[in-house]
């Protein structure tokens, strides 16, 4: 797209994946992805359904904007699909209850990210940065026991040990695993969100050091988190190993999805069309006159009312998976509430013809990118050879 008169001129996706893939980047190197980061946050003020997010000259990379008294930080590349307010006041309430300590930051992650274009979501992915000591996470795990259907902890997993309803003394067992090595723990909840209703809920909880480093940082990426913190981002968007890590996660993604697509029923297409849709916002399709019509034509196709029954199916799903591990107590009240939705979404749900061809559409579309990226990588490479 072309540029005003008072925006930098727009970096090209070729351009910014030569930068961003160099294997043994120069101090120069460096430099110029910060400074093409930073030319890309000044290009997506603006892009957003509010018009409300500002470049943070704090943090290079992130736009920023106030809802109610809480700050969030989006990357650049997430800015144009990000939601506005009347849908984030709710994903943000919800975040600041998920999280287990109020003075971390936690991050909406996932396809909730794309809710400024209408994409529909099965689910909601939260990452809290925990810094604290290790030691106090059993008992802030444990206080989340006993919670109504409407905010219910189903399953824990620390750090690959799996716990489950009842949870029998979760807190003594946990605190016999709270050890240096734990890098992750992940809750998963059933979580009724207004205007949502009941979702499938996770946070991934990453332990850091006090500065934020550590391995933990390998289970996320940064350009994937919006962050809601008083604090500020915990992490940079410059780097040049977390872009390059990000984009061959999603490269690598994208082609597998096409394979496991093929098969009978399965619904991998479409993750293969999101991680497209993630890849092309992170280099930059909006900006550029060919790129932006694929990257409009992929939105649509993601936000047509045959792929949000598909994504409904998938939500309900992932209720009912969740329910019936919940304890037996609540079982029966969290699998009648599904029930219940499930009436509330009868005219979307589709018949099985109706399915087959929009996976078979899904698939030549998820086939279609996953070569036009290709070409992107390759046209890269060959500029720096």
């Amino acid at each position: 797209m072309p540029s005003s008169d008072h925006n930098p001129a727009p970096i090209s996706p070729v351009a910014f994946l030569r930068a961003a893939l160099k294997s043994s980047p120069s101090p120069n190197d460096r430099d110029l992805v910060a400074s093409i980061v930073n030319v890309r946050a000044t290009l997506a003020q603006g892009t957003d359904v509010d018009k409300a997010f500002l470049t943070d000259p704090n943090n290079v990379g992130y736009l920023k904007r106030s809802v109610g008294e809480v700050e969030i930080y989006v990357p650049f590349n997430l800015v144009s699909v990000f939601p506005g307010t009347e849908r984030l006041e709710d994903l943000v309430a919800t975040a600041r209850q998920v999280l287990l300590c109020e003075t971390h930051p936690i991050c909406l992650s996932g396809s909730a990210t794309f809710l400024g274009k209408s994409v529909p979501i099965s689910d909601l992915d939260f990452c809290e940065y925990f810094p604290s000591a290790i030691a106090s996470m059993p008992a802030l795990i444990a206080a989340r026991l006993g919670a109504p259907l409407d905010k219910l902890l189903v399953r824990v997993n620390w750090n690959g040990t799996r716990f489950t309803a009842p949870f029998t003394d979760l807190e003594g067992a946990l605190g016999q695993l709270a050890n240096e090595t734990v890098t992750y723990v992940k809750l998963d909840f059933l979580w009724s969100v207004p205007k949502y209703g009941m979702m499938p809920t996770t946070t991934m909880i990453l332990k850091v050091n006090k500065n934020f480093s550590g391995r933990a940082l390998q289970r996320s990426h940064v350009h994937q988190e919006a962050v809601i913190s008083a604090a500020g981002p915990p992490r940079n968007l410059f780097g040049i190993p977390e872009i390059s890590r990000y984009l061959k996660f999603l490269k690598k993604d994208i082609a597998k999805f096409v394979v496991s697509g093929t098969a009978g029923g399965s619904a991998d297409s479409l993750k293969a069309m999101k991680r497209a849709l993630s890849l092309l916002l992170l280099i930059g399709a909006e900006q550029d006159q060919e790129l932006h019509s694929e990257l409009e034509g992929l939105i649509d196709d993601l936000v047509s009312p045959a792929v949000e029954g598909i994504v409904v199916e998938k939500r309900l799903g992932e209720l009912s998976e969740l329910a019936r591990d919940a304890d037996a107590a609540i079982r029966k009240a969290a699998l009648d509430e599904i029930d219940r939705i499930k009436l509330g979404f009868a005219g979307i749900m589709l018949d099985q013809n109706e399915r087959d061809l929009v996976l078979q559409g899904a698939s030549l579309t998820a086939a279609a990118l996953n070569d036009m990226i290709d070409g992107l990588f390759s046209a890269a490479e060959d500029v720096r050879h």
